[in-house]
């Protein structure tokens, strides 16, 4: 079961010409609509399609399309002809009524807020959290990545009336100042901060520009807010320490066992999956230890699930509960799912997103896989900036590659990759792809039974397209994700 998915909300335009002092171009005030979209290829029927001018185009060019997929009303900011009897509301700017829009939904908000941010892991953490949530009280979790300048105000106005008791909000950024941007939106009570890396390094150059902008989150927390951090990233601390009003808690989490409220001990991976242990303070200062088990070989759960464990100690709610639930959790899709096929094929895919210290994390998975042949299928890191040729050549020294038997490269980024690896010696088997479609074209002529696969890569490299190749190979044996 999923974290509660609640229909999106019905809207007026009675109502907005209060909250947003929206004009009627055309049509009534008494229209309604459910939903809200800002991109006429997901717009459906009776929905209010936003056009927002963005850097390289402008919604009020798709207004048409919009309304052949269903729209039945328009935000805009400019003049246009109405097509057909939709209705049109103007306002002076889409983008900043949008915000407002999810600003006043926020303020009507009763129950807890927690935000989410980190470079990595997010989306896991937050589906996690739900999963654990929804079995204490109401809980909803923002579908889908709605994290961003316009995905967090989506959320908060597509199904903030539902009001839940726990309101888990992923938010995540790749330029400074939409920190800003969102946390005046969000107004955290809790915030949760999981890690600073090199990622969106387009936008942001280096980590402490990346630990910085994470860390404006504290900031917008309401009083009397509580952060929840990672103890061992010292970067993202600093900035923490620089953000925290007076007053707001501070609960800290370490993944290495390290001081902390919420400490994770004693990792261990297994053929049925992994166990790990969480020591935590209880409210009169005693020392308790938890053990959990989960049927699956996703190498940063541990890492993940020690900060969810921290976010439930900040809420009061029972850590045993998470014990319970964690053997029933399902990845978000792409996020480290292990699909076990016949003849003892093993397919991990994390083909969602990649960045160095991910990567590095992920090929420790091969360690537990100690009878197969190991293949990486390993694609463009996407989002680095001036940092990309450097760090993608990094990964020639950074990963342990005595754990892998092929290397099939993905994307032009890779050269520099490959390049590296021929100059130091590596013996590994290495192929060169230009693209998904020549890696899966690859993989479907040299897949062999007892193999074991490791696909990963940022999303833009679309390492599905090999993901679902190796599936229809081989007919499944368990579930995706029991490898027991």
């Amino acid at each position: 079961m999923a974290p509660e998915r609640i229909k999106p909300d019905t809207w007026s335009v009675a109502e907005l010409k209060v909250i947003l002092q929206v004009e009627i171009v055309n049509g009534t005030s008494d229209r309604t609509f459910t939903g809200v979209a800002i991109d006429s290829r997901t717009v459906r029927t009776n929905e209010l399609f936003v056009a927002l001018r963005g850097e390289h185009t402008d919604g009020h060019l798709f207004i048409e399309d919009a309304v052949r997929h269903g729209a039945s009303a328009v935000l805009v900011d400019r003049t246009i002809t109405p097509p057909g009897d939709v209705t049109v509301l103007r306002v002076e700017n889409t983008r900043l009524a949008l915000e407002s829009w999810g600003r006043w939904v926020r303020e009507h908000l009763t129950g807890t807020v927690i935000g989410i941010t980190g470079s990595a892991g997010k989306t896991t953490t937050k589906e996690l959290l739900a999963w654990v949530c929804q079995a204490w009280d109401r809980t909803f979790a923002s579908p889908g990545n709605l994290n961003s300048t316009t995905g967090v105000p989506l959320s908060l106005i597509n199904y903030g009336r539902s009001n839940p008791v726990y309101w888990i909000q992923e938010t995540g950024l790749n330029h400074p100042g939409e920190m800003d941007r969102i946390g005046s939106i969000l107004q955290p009570d809790v915030a949760v901060l999981l890690n600073a890396l090199p990622v969106h390094l387009e936008g942001l150059h280096d980590i402490s520009t990346v630990a910085r902008e994470k860390a404006k989150l504290v900031r917008y927390l309401r009083d009397p807010g509580t952060v929840i951090s990672n103890a061992d990233d010292r970067e993202l601390k600093h900035f923490i320490k620089l953000n925290r009003k007076s007053g707001t808690r501070w609960i800290e989490w370490s993944p290495t066992g390290a001081s902390a409220a919420v400490q994770v001990h004693d990792v261990q991976f297994h053929t049925g999956g992994l166990r790990f242990r969480l020591l935590y303070q209880t409210p009169d200062n005693r020392q308790e230890s938890i053990e959990l088990n989960y049927p699956g070989w996703i190498p940063w759960l541990p890492y993940l699930a020690g900060g969810v464990a921290a976010t439930l100690y900040a809420l009061e709610i029972p850590l045993t509960l998470l014990r319970e639930r964690l053997p029933a959790f399902q990845p978000p899709p792409h996020r480290g799912h292990v699909h076990v096929l016949d003849p003892n094929v093993i397919i991990f895919d994390d083909s969602y997103n990649a960045n160095p210290a991910a990567v590095k994390m992920a090929v420790n998975w091969f360690r537990f896989q100690p009878d197969h042949r190991h293949v990486l299928v390993l694609g463009d890191m996407l989002e680095l900036g001036s940092a990309s040729e450097t760090l993608h050549r990094q990964l020639a020294h950074a990963l342990d590659w005595s754990l892998i038997d092929v290397f099939i490269a993905v994307g032009p980024r890779m050269v520099a990759l490959v390049d590296e690896l021929k100059k130091c010696g590596n013996p590994v088997e290495i192929y060169d792809c230009p693209d998904a479609y020549a890696a899966r074209n690859l993989a479907r002529r040299i897949i062999q039974p007892h193999d074991a696969w490791l696909i990963k890569g940022s999303r833009g490299v679309q390492l599905d397209i090999v993901v679902e190749a190796l599936l229809s190979t081989f007919p499944y044996n368990h579930s995706p994700r029991s490898p027991s």
